[in-house]
């Protein structure tokens, strides 16, 4: 709030008149005239013994200096918002000329060529490691163009991630499976003991078929001569020995289990 003191002209003796009346403000002083300008002078007139026609000239003053110093902020000031401007309407002339084409065709006789964008796939959402990706979990937008991305949300749905996606990230065909044979079943994931030199024969992401091969010829199985589709997640070897990480048809699951005990897992590559 500007103080009395910088009203033009304004004498010791008025200020300290306006003051004993708890005027010490110009604010406080145009808050006291109040909506009703001549009532208001007379008050103040009266109770802080100014002429009226003094306080007219007083408050004239501080108007014309307050729009005195408005037009000097412009006038330093000027060079600044002009460059503001500018840039507004450069920036507003870009985005109307990315959005209708032009800038490529302007782009060209220059040498310049603008980043290329297309339509990505992107997480919706947090996804953990080995999930099956279904629709609600992913949304497509335009991005920069990226090297093994996807364009649509078809080609992704039914794949497993291999590994953990934070949200708004664009997926990449290295953070996939194959798609599953038939997205409309459930899958389930687990851990399969296999040789170790089975481990050499797949990788994370790959297709695969498994056929169990019991160890005592005598030994039989229902589903011994069964082979089993999944996508093979993870492979792992360390001093318990080796194992697949695996996704297969929930309904395959109790075959699997009821012949293992006394089976070998044989894996196979399938043709992708």
């Amino acid at each position: 709030m500007d103080k009395l003191e910088k009203i033009p002209g304004i004498t010791l003796s008025e200020l300290e008149s306006l003051r004993r009346q708890g005027i010490c403000t110009v604010t406080a002083l145009w808050s006291r005239v109040g909506a009703d300008f001549d009532k208001g002078l007379d008050a103040i007139a009266a109770q802080a013994g100014i002429d009226k026609e003094r306080l007219v000239v007083l408050l004239k003053g501080q108007v014309l200096k307050e729009s005195d110093s408005q037009e000097n902020w412009l006038s330093r000031n000027w060079l600044e918002l002009s460059l503001v401007a500018i840039l507004l309407l450069v920036f507003g002339l870009y985005l109307y000329a990315r959005s209708t084409g032009a800038l490529a065709w302007v782009a060209r006789p220059l040498g310049w060529r603008p980043a290329a964008t297309t339509q990505l796939v992107y997480t919706y959402k947090d996804i953990p490691a080995y999930h099956l990706l279904k629709e609600a979990d992913l949304i497509e937008r335009p991005g920069p163009a990226t090297p093994g991305a996807f364009s649509a949300r078809y080609e992704v749905v039914g794949r497993f991630t291999l590994e953990k996606i934070d949200s708004g990230e664009v997926l990449l065909s290295r953070q996939l499976s194959q798609p599953v044979v038939d997205r409309r079943l459930p899958y389930i994931v687990l851990s399969i003991p296999v040789a170790e030199h089975m481990v050499s024969l797949v990788s994370p992401g790959q297709p695969v078929s498994f056929f169990l091969a019991p160890r005592d010829p005598e030994a039989t199985c229902e589903h011994q001569d069964t082979w089993f589709d999944g996508i093979v997640l993870k492979t792992q070897v360390d001093e318990d020995g080796a194992s697949l990480l695996v996704a297969i048809p929930e309904k395959d699951l109790y075959a699997l289990r009821a012949c293992m005990g006394f089976s070998d897992l044989i894996v196979a590559r399938k043709e992708e």
